[in-house]
């Protein structure tokens, strides 16, 4: 590719964003591999400083790469640590990063609703529900816990379910 299309609307189809994606989450570059230049990139590939910019922004927020004072651009230690500061969305946001997803269930089981939980679903404290504690992995790593309480008799099957792939 010598040559991306500068018209391209969305960063996140922006041809040297996906180039850039595919190369990190393949795996053909490693964690602190270091990125060319911006101005490389800008000779190379016929595109803005801006757009170039704006992708190494997107990147950036992304987790896979990070930018060093004065040291250049590199491919970041996705470990999942970078930009997993918000956990809601986290099945489409590991999808996005490449990673594959898992939840593994550690327990299900009627507990009785506690106060909070119970005023939420508009039932009794101490009413039996449903609950269900998940460890949610990214590429076998541990990135949250979450635990549903559910009315049961809306989901009468959901104590069957012991892992989702």
């Amino acid at each position: 590719m010598d040559k991306v299309d500068a018209n391209s609307r969305s960063l996140l189809n922006h041809p040297l964003h996906e180039m850039f994606h595919n190369e990190i989450v393949s795996s053909e570059l490693s964690a602190g591999d270091r990125r060319a230049t911006e101005f490389d990139l800008i000779e190379r590939y016929s595109v803005s400083p801006l757009t170039v910019r704006r992708v190494f922004d997107t990147l950036v927020s992304e987790g896979l790469i990070c930018r060093q004072a004065w040291g250049g651009t590199f491919v970041a230690h996705t470990s999942l640590e970078h930009g997993w500061s918000r956990i809601a969305g986290f099945t489409a946001d590991a999808q996005r990063r490449g990673f594959r997803r898992s939840t593994k269930v550690l327990f299900s089981g009627l507990a009785p609703a506690a106060k909070c939980v119970a005023g939420k679903l508009n039932v009794d404290a101490g009413e039996q529900l449903a609950r269900s504690d998940r460890l949610c992995l990214a590429n076998g790593e541990s990135m949250s816990l979450e635990q549903s309480s559910l009315i049961r008799e809306h989901v009468p099957d959901i104590l069957e379910l012991k892992e989702v792939p």
